[in-house]
Order: structure tokens, then sequence, then C-alpha cells
């Protein structure tokens, strides 16, 4: 999506529909995920979003530049909107190694706050082993036990 012009939020709507919002995930070797992908996935989210507010008058122009990356304007406004993924490298690896097993994990996300160190490649394996979701790991009276609407016992 280089641009995208719209003379109503109806209009928008219809654009937006259409667009393609697809972003690869991290460690796809097949389909690499890239800026681009990343961008017009947030600016299209971003129009969904406020498109009906005051933030958007119609009629509408957003086109894609790269300093900075989107440019909006309607008739007495003009934006500049840049995009930034804020991702804790840590966070990113172990979601392209993630992707790469194709596990299902519950990954404590506390483990990743900004300005941490960074870990190696075997202390993120070791968070991602902890954190594999098993279809063996609870029966049905494990969840039972903990369910909050059982009736007590008297």
């Amino acid at each position: 999506m280089e641009s995208i012009s719209a003379q109503s939020h109806h209009e928008l709507q219809a654009l937006l529909a259409g667009a393609d919002t697809s972003v690869p995930h991290r460690g796809d070797k097949e389909d690499k995920r890239t800026i681009a992908h990343v961008e017009r996935w947030s600016i299209c989210k971003f129009l969904a979003t406020y498109g009906h507010t005051r933030f958007a008058r119609y009629p509408l122009l957003v086109e894609k530049r790269e300093r900075p990356d989107y440019r909006m304007s309607s008739r007495d406004l003009v934006v500049g909107i840049e995009i930034t993924e804020a991702v804790s490298e840590d966070m990113a690896r172990i979601d392209a190694m993630r992707y790469d097993e194709d596990d299902v994990v519950c990954l404590d996300l506390s483990l990743f706050r900004p300005g941490a160190p960074r870990r190696s490649k075997q202390e993120l394996r070791t968070i991602l082993e902890g954190s594999r979701y098993s279809d063996t790991e609870e029966t049905v009276e494990d969840m039972n036990e903990f369910d909050p609407v059982q009736p007590r016992p008297m």
C-alpha cells in the first residue's frame, strides 16, 4: 500500500478491508518478515481505529514515505506518522525459535523487560522448554480442582 485516498469513512473502511495486512511470523524462512509488513499492518490498524474520529478529516490522503513513514493529509491538516515496533531483542529471538519448532507455549512476558541484559541462545531455549504446553500436563480433574464455580463441600 503505497498510498490510500478516501472521500469518506465508509470508503476508507472498504479500502482497508481489501488491504493485505498479513505479517509473516518471525523466523519464517519462506516468507521473510520485513519492516514494510509491519508498517503496512500498523497504518491500516491505525486508520481502522481512528478513521471515524476527529483525527481523520475527509477527503483523506495517506502516502507512504521514508521519513516519516507515512504522511496523512486532509483539507486543513498534515500529519507525519513514524512507525516503530518496540519489542525486546530476546522476545523477538524466542518468538523466531518458537516459530521454527512450531511450539505452543505460554510465555511469561515479564521475563522480557526493557533494559534487561541479553540472554544466550541456551537461556532462551530453557525458557522455551519451560513454557511448552502439553495436552498431557493437565487432566480434566486437575483443571476442575481450581474452578471457582464448583460447589463448595458442605
